[in-house]
């Protein structure tokens, strides 16, 4: 196996960059956070965390639940888009039309997108405008609970890493970008010579990539294609196609398709990786099967907790 000592670059991201904030509301129509691991919440007055749009929103919030009936909002999630912030109540039951109207107007109020949330029924209610985020020189469509980095500046940092890697390999043609989300990466480098095919289990994010491409007129260089990773990986002879791989899996890591890339003759693969230990165990597969680690960027976006963000760089022997 490789000896691992590759020189890791760090870059720091610090207070007020969440995008995206899921504040807790307690039965008394209190607005904070759960104590870790209890049902006990403490209020908060503001979040110095994240950006300075979803802070303001805070003080509003909490004099609009004052007068609603208690127990019925159990969680508000907030995301700074590029184009304006985008709300979503998630309540207990059904909102009848008077809490409806309650909710449109205090989302014209205050600039916002708005929609309610029951189980797992997403309900727009007002929408003065798409929820977009900038993407190189694309602006793409999304849905208010889409996946995103938790960070602006922490997306940049990750297109100019996947930017500069593929780039340092010849000839790159084919692109596989596996756990795809809404395709942010492939948007992203459209630019580049290559084609990218976009693999993500959701059918959800898979049209919302059909739609970008289409709308964006890169449907012949950006497709989507519905697959659970997991439980059906892409084969060594599915994989042959392609030259490089982007792949961002979830927290359990992606250990069956990494297993089948090992197995294959990609040249490059770049791993984002949001869990240290997972990422240690798919790096090992690939090593193993003559990967070699080329380079390491940790990311720390969570600023004041101890999550980390790994980009990795593999090239083929």
């Amino acid at each position: 196996m490789q000896d691992l000592a590759v020189d890791v670059d760090f870059i720091w991201v610090g207070k007020a960059s969440r995008r995206r904030v899921i504040f807790q509301i307690d039965n008394k129509n209190n607005l904070g956070f759960f104590k870790e691991k209890t049902n006990e919440l403490i209020e908060i007055e503001e979040y110095p965390l994240a950006e300075n749009s979803i802070n303001l929103l805070i003080k509003p919030l909490k004099n609009f639940l004052k007068k609603q009936q208690q127990n019925f909002i159990n969680q508000i999630a907030i995301t700074s888009f590029d184009n304006g912030l985008d709300v979503v109540f998630r309540c207990n039951r059904q909102a009848n039309l008077n809490e409806e109207l309650k909710f449109i107007n205090f989302a014209k109020e205050h600039f916002l997108n708005c929609s309610l949330a029951v189980k797992h029924n997403l309900i727009p209610l007002f929408f003065s405008r798409k929820n977009q985020i900038f993407c190189h020189d694309l602006k793409l469509n999304l849905d208010g609970e889409v996946f995103l980095q938790a960070t602006k500046s922490g997306l940049e940092h990750i297109i100019n890493f996947l930017r500069q890697e593929i780039l340092a390999q010849k000839d790159v043609k084919k692109i596989a970008d596996i756990y795809a989300g809404f395709g942010v990466y492939s948007f992203a480098l459209h630019d580049l010579k290559a084609s990218f095919s976009c693999f993500e289990g959701s059918q959800s994010m898979v049209d919302i990539i059909k739609n970008n491409a289409k709308n964006l007129q890169l449907s012949q260089k950006i497709k989507g294609h519905c697959r659970d990773l997991y439980g059906d990986p892409l084969t060594v002879k599915e994989l042959a196609e392609f030259d490089n791989i982007i792949i961002n899996p979830p927290r359990n890591g992606a250990e069956p398709q990494i297993k089948n890339i090992a197995k294959s003759k990609i040249k490059s693969l770049q791993y984002i990786s949001c869990n240290p230990a997972t990422f240690a165990r798919d790096a090992k597969n690939l090593i193993d099967l003559n990967y070699n680690i080329t380079k390491i960027l940790a990311l720390d976006q969570f600023y004041s907790t101890n999550h980390l963000e790994l980009l990795a760089s593999f090239v083929k022997q």
